[in-house]
Order: C-alpha cells, then structure tokens, then sequence
C-alpha cells in the first residue's frame, strides 16, 4: 500500500509516494479492539445483531441519511454551490451542495461568456424510467407497430430502469404476463432525462398502498421535486435518489481545463519480464507485500501522468499504464471467452457485438500489481479492491465489502462494436447506501488495428461537434468519471467502442465503485 501526498501547482500535480505505515497503525489498533472486545464482549455482540439486523434495506426502518460526505467536496471542488432544499419536509431545512458545470470558456482558460457550446452531433442520452405503479412492470422498446415492442428491462414496484435512447423513440409498459396489456406508453424527448409513469398520481395514495410500497411512492415523489429545483439551479436533471444518494466517497481527479496534467508517484513499477511459472500462480491477496517480485520490474518509482482529455466529462489518458509484459500477460486469460451479456433477463447485449471474460486480482501477481497501481492512481487504499481480514482498519461495514469488479477482458473482431452507452445505472431503490460505479478505467492490450477508437461522443467543447475519439495505444488507459461531484450521475459520460475496421481490438477494463460494489 502507498501513502500520498499532495502538492498543488497551476498547471501539475505532483504526488510523492511514501512507504505506507498502514500495518503498524492496524496492529495497534486490533490489539486495542481486542481488549475492548473483552471487556465488554456480550454488549458488543448485542450490537452487533441489531446493527446487522438493520442493515440490509430500509424497506421498513428506513435509516437517516448523513449529512456529511467523507470528503469535504465544497472546499476541493469550487464549482459546489450551495443549493437550500426546504420545500419536502416541513419544519427542516437543508443545505445541499450541488455541481454547477463552469462555463465553457474556462476549459480553454479564457474570460467566462467569451465562449459557446457546441451541440453534438450525436442526438443519444440517459434516460431514467419510473414505474411509480404497485405492480412490476416489463420496460419494451417499440419497434413499429408492435406496441410489445422489444423487451429492455423489468422494473419493480416504485422502482426506476436506465436506458440510453434517442429522441422521439417511444417505449411501453406492460404487465410482466400479458405483454399485450399496454399500461402506458413514454416518449424520449431531447433533453428530458426523466420519464415517469405514475397511476396513482398521488391520489388516495395512503389507502392504496402497504406501508412498504408507500415509504417507497414518498421516497421518488420527494426525489422527483428536488430534482425539478435541481435543474433549475444546474442546468441538469438529478439522476440519482435524492437523499440516500452521497457525493463519491473517493477522490475524483480536477479537469479544469484542457491539456491539465496530474503526475501520480507509485511503487507498483512495470513487469519487464515474465516470472516463472510457478511465481505466477493464483494467490489471495490479503496483506500481501507491495512490489512483489522485484527483480522482475522496473526499479524505483512509476511516475503515471494523467492528462485531460475532457473536463465535461471528466476524462483522462494515462500513457503507459502497462508494461507490454502485463498487456500481454492478461491476454492469457483470454481463453473460454463468450458472447458479452447485461441486463436483468442475461441477453446478448443491445448495440454490443463482442465476446469477454473476466480476470480475478488474485488470479496473479501482476494482476495484483495492476489494481494496487490503480489504486494510487486514483489515491484510495488499495485493501478497498479486495477481501480483507477483519483486523485490517477500512471504514467499510464488513471485511468482504470492496470496491471493485474483476478485471474485463473484452475482444472486438472487424465490424464488432460496443455503441454509445452509459457504465452507471441506477440502485434499487430499497438499497440504503445507493451504490454506483463512480469510475471507469480502460485499458489497451494492441494497436495493430483501425478503427476500434473509444468515443465520447457528448463531451462539452467550443470548437466541434463531432465525437471525442481516443486512439487506441498498446499499454495505454484511460480514466473518466461516471459521477459527478454531488453524487449525481455524470449523463455526459456516454461512451462508446466504435466499430473495428480491421483486425481486432482486445480492451481490458476495471469498474470503481463508491460507497463498495454491488452486484
């Protein structure tokens, strides 16, 4: 693990990486734990059984939500802009700190007005779908006059699906066993993030409804009217569930302006040279040493520059991230892949032709290199990303939350592409702590192809409208934000993996979440 610390410059950061003290401090406080826990042992346990029992949904003790954020955002991120919520509980005020995009203008670092947004091409968004009804409902596109339509999601009782559609496409709502019934019908329309199908319309709401089903009704209606004095005050909708849904409980990296560059030491330095086989073998992780098999990398320091790529969303190109030894190395695991599937029913996966598998931490050393490399990339503790023992000092509620998915290996052949979507989608709303995929890193294991770029095709600019392209580049990643500063969803981040117009394109990518992940 690494320690980081912080230096500000205009135009770099630059972080210096220090040998962790992190086992001392934990030793000291287990052994302290371990004497409170025998002084005090059948209160604990007590505690621990309603802390537990409670835990799990706050379906029907539903717990208050913090006010405070891990991370004191206003001060880190000057675009927070108090925002006074008084209008959906009466007697109570709050304050909410809500992102508000700078201007244009500042991403070129020139006097805020003197520039002007160009609309992309591209006519996509995200769409959040609300079935605000006490029955679970099957979500359908509609193709033609087939008001079934194509099936796309389920959506439980006074619960929400994420799409992202084009304007003008219609989608139906039907009973899950008769697709015939059409109960209503949503139209996309360009800019409008928020489509709601609502029978109740809060009519006699009290006497229909359980007290399960009615916690949950209040819950979105109150979501839905912050979200209408949200965008007055930001532009934008609220995508997230207002109230339960936190600022990122990790560091999100500054995209002041174009060209910005951040450097970020760390002692997780290039494979150079595969070790042998027996040295390679799957391991679990727990306490294991940093910079395992040195003689075998790179020596000293890792310097990993981020450059900015776009600042709305944030995203950013990290230049030799791998070694062309551990590009290599996870294309091992590339046998047994299969047709990529998503989605609550398993299907192939709409506008993704590809075939993946998925690569554990613990499947190698190097594998774990690449994680705790990311890990100080993006400044959060590398035990977050795996297991732990229950002596090790992370705030999170148990030893076997983490952060992080397995590793993807992704392979496009020629015309195979992944068209623009999103990485995010919503919690269930029974779920108290509303987890989300924060971050999103890419990773490029060969260039001999064309085509094959990934596409940003919404990024916020003054110059084009066309679509960000990012060339693929072996070793290369790259790093972009799925949520923004508030905690709300970042609908700029669509994206996409556009088609392979020869030979074949092979990506690995990590998912980040925050608070932890959520399957």
């Amino acid at each position: 693990s690494t320690k980081v610390k912080r230096f500000f410059s205009p135009e770099i950061q630059v972080l210096s990486v220090q040998q962790s003290a992190m086992a001392k401090k934990r030793g000291k406080k287990t052994l302290f734990s371990l004497k409170l826990w025998l002084s005090s042992g059948v209160v604990l346990l007590i505690a621990l059984s309603v802390a537990f029992f409670f835990v799990d949904e706050f379906d029907e003790k539903l717990p208050a939500p913090t006010e405070a954020s891990p991370w004191d955002w206003h001060e880190t991120e000057p675009d927070l802009k108090p925002m006074t919520v008084d209008f959906l509980k009466k007697n109570k005020k709050e304050t909410f700190w809500a992102y508000v995009t700078p201007d244009v203008s500042q991403f070129y670092r020139k006097t805020p007005g003197s520039l002007q947004v160009r609309d992309p091409s591209f006519p996509g968004q995200y769409v959040k779908f609300f079935n605000l009804s006490p029955q679970k409902v099957r979500l359908s596109y509609i193709s033609g006059a087939d008001k079934a339509g194509v099936h796309m999601a389920y959506i439980d009782p006074f619960d929400v699906a994420g799409l992202s559609p084009k304007p003008g496409q219609q989608f139906s709502l039907t009973p899950l066993n008769n697709p015939k019934n059409v109960l209503g019908v949503l139209q996309v329309e360009k800019g409008k993030n928020l489509l709601v199908y609502d029978p109740l319309q809060g009519q006699d709401a009290a006497e229909k409804l359980t007290e399960k089903y009615l916690k949950r009704y209040n819950l979105q209606k109150e979501s839905l009217l912050f979200a209408n004095a949200y965008r007055k005050m930001t532009g934008r909708d609220w995508l997230a569930l207002y109230g339960y849904q936190k600022a990122p409980k990790y560091p999100l990296w500054r995209a002041d302006f174009f060209g910005q560059t951040h450097v970020v030491g760390t002692k997780e330095t290039h494979f150079t040279a595969i070790p042998p086989e027996k040295q390679i073998k799957p391991f679990i992780p727990y306490r294991s040493k940093p910079r395992q098999l040195q003689e075998y990398r790179s020596p000293e320091t890792l310097n990993l520059t981020l450059k900015v790529l776009s600042c709305s969303p944030r995203v950013f190109e990290v230049p030799n991230f791998l070694s062309d030894v551990e590009a290599d190395h996870i294309l091992q695991f590339s046998t047994g892949m299969k047709t990529s599937i998503t989605g609550d029913n398993g299907t192939h996966i709409f506008g993704r032709n590809s075939k993946n598998t998925w690569v554990a931490r613990e499947s190698s050393p190097i594998i774990d290199a690449i994680y705790r490399r990311v890990a100080d990339m993006l400044q959060i503790d590398e035990a977050l990303m795996r297991k732990r023992s229950k002596d090790e000092d992370i705030d999170l509620e148990t030893p076997s939350t983490y952060i992080t998915e397995k590793l993807q290996l992704v392979h496009y052949g020629v015309r195979e592409e992944y068209r623009p979507h999103h990485d995010f989608r919503p919690a269930p709303v029974g779920h108290k702590d509303q987890p989300m995929r924060y971050a999103t890193i890419l990773f490029y294991l060969n260039d001999d192809m064309t085509g094959g770029e990934t596409s940003f095709p919404r990024w916020m600019n003054a110059e084009t409208e066309d679509t960000l392209k990012v060339t693929p580049k072996k070793g290369k990643a790259i790093l972009f934000y799925n949520m923004l500063p508030d905690g709300n969803m970042d609908e700029l981040s669509h994206h996409a993996g556009m088609p392979v117009l020869s030979g074949e394109k092979w990506l690995s990518n990590l998912w980040v979440w925050s608070p932890y992940y959520f399957k």
